[in-house]
């Protein structure tokens, strides 16, 4: 065997001729957009196992890079030795490809065993994990460790990891083996500045009391725990970021022991039983910039305390018990950026209040009761970049003034009472990038009164009246990328006239019951597309066979359809990223 080193000089001599011949995909691919479960359940889902890393694999941008990527596609012809001869980051460079690309299984990672790597981090990896894999990984200069979502890691591993005492970062998520029995194995890791034991039901505040030791975390994240007791914090006290979300036995009384953390920057509340008092309890915490109190006790009793949190930049309110009262007490917030009060009891006087809040750049009024009167005032907030008016009285009259809003880039219109020509009050606003129309009373004038919106990327108009005369205006948006268009009207004309917007990742034309195999060709052509939705539309199976130019699809939704699960099963076989199909 030549010397390796030789191999990667080889290796890095070739280069120029070997990117020319790579073929293989680049870039991100686009994370699959949520889409609305509106069809009957599916009567069949074929998946296949995640590919996810590899489809999002990347191409070398570097001759190091290409090197290393190389050197990952010929794995079997390497040995551990080969791997203790590369400089360190090196070796650490090729065990991260290994896992982008999927390709790290047990036998490889042994290869690393004792190797310096600073590194793991296998956070939601498709290939079953466990106890064995942590213990064939010693790495004396280990930093970093994060799992997730894996049954089969126990305390085992705990022990294991207790054993590398350089550790500053570990993220132990979704992992429900883990017991407070195994904590006393990682109260040794001095060195410990990071820890998400988050969404672990095994652990409670008993266990967690053998962690009081870990003097310099800045970073702690039980969300999801069995905590009830916070004792265990009182040795914690350069703590920065605390999450205890979720954790529905933290009460106003157990908050008590946060309160000589002075040095916290964000706490998370989140659906606990904290109420006004325990609020109170907090008021030494001066530096706090991000507070989240979704779903707890919260009154407008309240407002005033949250007040005195000067500089906070981030404050979420969403589903608490504040009106008016409390929200006008929150205009002295001067340096609050991002500001969630949907769900709230949040009326037109409260919002008008906010104008004060020239920093804020993110609104979230979702549900609240305002009409046009409190959403005439939001145009001074000049700052604003996302606003969400979900489900509010708003009309057309409300958006008059919101050409001043030159800022805004995210705008959630949805179930309110736009009409068509209230759009044209957003036609100035250039920077929009995402606009949510989900509401009946959006048609085909509506599209044509924002076809100035041209850097548009996300546009939902799921239950819109819009046909394939609509589709026509659409053409102009040439940088969308997400699209759900599920209001019925569109036909295999409309497809055609979508399918000029080459830039589509995502498109959800589900609902639409003209939609026939005809359109199939058209669709192939969006070779970008990454999820597509067809859910009662008039697919049968030899329209499948069109789709096959689709290599980037990973999920595809055919539900309430003529195709079968052996089409789909063949499709699968066909296209190699796709991970899910609905039949």
């Amino acid at each position: 065997m030549a010397n390796f080193r030789e191999r990667l000089q080889d290796i890095l001599a070739n280069t120029s001729a070997k990117l020319r011949e790579l073929t293989f995909a680049c870039g991100k691919a686009q994370k699959q957009q949520q889409t609305r479960q509106t069809a009957e359940i599916s009567k069949v889902l074929v998946k296949r196992p995640s590919r996810r890393r590899s489809i999002c694999e990347r191409c070398p941008d570097t001759l190091l890079d290409h090197a290393v990527w190389t050197f990952c596609q010929q794995l079997n012809r390497y040995t551990a030795a080969d791997i203790a001869s590369l400089p360190t980051d090196v070796s650490q460079k090729v065990l991260d490809q290994l896992i982008r690309s999927n390709k790290l299984d047990l036998e490889t990672l042994k290869l690393f065993c004792g190797q310096a790597i600073w590194s793991l981090s296998l956070t939601d990896y498709p290939t079953a994990v466990n106890d064995s894999w942590i213990r064939s990984l010693y790495a004396a200069h280990l930093k970093r460790v994060h799992l997730s979502n894996t049954e089969k890691i126990t305390d085992a591993s705990l022990r294991l990891l207790g054993q590398h005492t350089g550790l500053a970062d570990l993220r132990l998520e979704e992992c429900p083996a883990l017991t407070d029995a195994g904590l006393i194995h990682l109260s040794g890791l001095a060195s410990l500045q990071k820890l998400s034991l988050a969404s672990c039901e095994g652990f409670t505040s008993a266990g967690l009391q053998l962690l009081s030791t870990l003097s310099k975390l800045d970073s702690l994240k039980l969300e999801l725990c069995n905590v009830s007791k916070l004792d265990f914090l009182s040795g914690m006290l350069r703590i920065r970021d605390l999450d205890l979300g979720w954790c529905p036995e933290v009460t106003s009384e157990t908050v008590t022991d946060i309160a000589p953390l002075t040095c916290l920057s964000s706490l998370q509340l989140a659906r606990t039983k904290v109420g006004d008092e325990g609020i109170r309890s907090l008021h030494a915490l001066h530096d706090l910039r991000r507070l989240g109190l979704a779903g707890t006790d919260i009154t407008s009793g309240s407002g005033e305390l949250l007040a005195s949190f000067t500089n906070l930049e981030s404050l979420d309110l969403q589903w608490c018990s504040i009106d008016d009262l409390g929200v006008k007490q929150l205009s002295a917030l001067y340096q609050l950026s991002d500001l969630n009060l949907g769900y709230t009891k949040a009326a037109c006087a409260g919002v008008s209040a906010l104008t004060t809040l020239s920093a804020l750049s993110r609104l979230n009024l979702d549900s609240c009761d305002v009409t046009d009167l409190g959403c005439s005032a939001l145009p001074k907030l000049t700052a604003l970049e996302t606003l969400n008016l979900s489900d509010t009285k708003v009309t057309g009259e409300g958006l008059e003034r919101f050409s001043r809003l030159h800022q805004l880039t995210n705008l959630n219109l949805s179930y309110t009472d736009v009409p068509d020509e209230g759009l044209l009050h957003l036609r100035q606003l250039t920077c929009l990038q995402s606009l949510n129309l989900e509401t009946r009373l959006f048609t085909d004038q509506g599209l044509r009164n924002i076809t100035t919106l041209t850097n548009l990327q996300s546009l939902d108009l799921f239950g819109a009246k819009v046909t394939d005369t609509g589709c026509v205006y659409l053409r102009r948006l040439k940088r969308m990328e997400c699209l759900e268009l599920c209001g019925g009207h569109v036909t295999d004309l409309g497809v055609q006239q979508i399918c000029h917007l080459r830039a589509l990742s995502s498109l959800s034309l589900a609902q639409n019951f003209r939609i026939t195999d005809r359109s199939a060709p058209h669709l192939a052509s969006l070779t970008r597309l990454t999820s597509l939705n067809l859910n009662q539309s008039k697919f049968t199976g030899n329209g499948t066979h069109a789709l096959h130019p689709l290599k980037k699809l990973e999920f595809l939704g055919l539900s309430s359809t003529k195709v079968r699960q052996h089409h789909a099963e063949r499709l699968q076989v066909a296209m190699p990223s796709l991970q899910t199909v609905t039949v």
